[in-house]
């Protein structure tokens, strides 16, 4: 169940276990930025916008803030492409020419989706189009193929 997905990862923190301490960092930071973005998800189904009175001074004059709780999802998602993309390259990991293209076409949607910058339609949606595209490339490339497809000749 996705709802408590960030209890997950949470567990998953004190488990993390490196010789490096940059690379045991970096793997720290990267949940942390999951447990909060799964979090800030939960919260944003439930309050997708927060009012909070701040009192500037001697309590003359009070400021209402408006805490968009899925910009916080989205800034937590970005951060952990980027954390991501690092540990890839700190740890030599051999990925695929597909894995890190659809890495660097999600990097402008989240950093789009947290600033929320107004863009052109087509340009957001083309670069999701192609990220979805290439998720199910890789997802259908990932997986051995353990189904065997009879002919119906021979399903007598």
């Amino acid at each position: 169940m996705r709802l408590f997905r960030f209890i997950d990862m949470w567990m998953l923190f004190p488990t993390v276990k490196d010789k490096s301490s940059v690379t045991r960092f970096l793997r720290k930071a990267r949940i942390l930025t999951f447990v909060c973005m799964y979090l800030f998800e939960n919260i944003s189904l439930f309050f997708p916008s927060t009012h909070v009175t701040v009192d500037e001074g001697q309590g003359k004059r009070r400021t209402v803030l408006t805490v968009r709780w899925s910009r916080w999802c989205h800034v937590c998602w970005f951060a952990s492409l980027v954390l991501g993309i690092t540990l890839d390259m700190r740890l030599g990991r051999q990925i695929s020419t597909f894995a890190k293209l659809k890495n660097v076409m999600d990097l402008p949607i989240a950093l789009i989706l947290a600033l929320r910058v107004r863009v052109d339609d087509a340009l957001l949606c083309g670069l999701s189009l192609s990220s979805a595209l290439l998720g199910v490339q890789l997802q259908w490339t990932g997986r051995p193929s353990l189904i065997t497809i009879k002919s119906l000749d021979s399903a007598e």
